[in-house]
């Protein structure tokens, strides 16, 4: 697919890595008080359930609030990166 992150041959741990960098840089763009809580969380997130759970939480936000193009490319990258695939709408605003 044009635009995917997904290496064939990345490590798993590598592709980990960059999820977790992706959700950290999507919860510095964000409001300081919820993403300093999603970052306790990011840090202890163990496996890949862990960030998955985390990507859908962070996705519910912020479409519940105002979300910038690139907190929501982010949150597409890690999905790809996850396996997930895009599974968001996107907003005409």
């Amino acid at each position: 697919r044009a635009g995917s992150l997904r290496v064939p041959d990345e490590p798993a741990t590598d592709r980990l890595e960059r999820v977790r960098e992706l959700l950290v840089e999507t919860l510095r763009l964000d409001a300081p008080i919820f993403g300093m809580r999603m970052l306790v969380r990011l840090r202890a997130a163990s496996s890949v359930d862990d960030l998955i759970e985390l990507v859908w939480d962070i996705e519910r936000h912020l479409m519940a609030a105002r979300h910038s193009r690139d907190e929501m490319l982010n949150l597409h990258r890690a999905r790809e990166l996850l396996g997930l695939g895009n599974t968001v709408v996107a907003d005409d605003d």
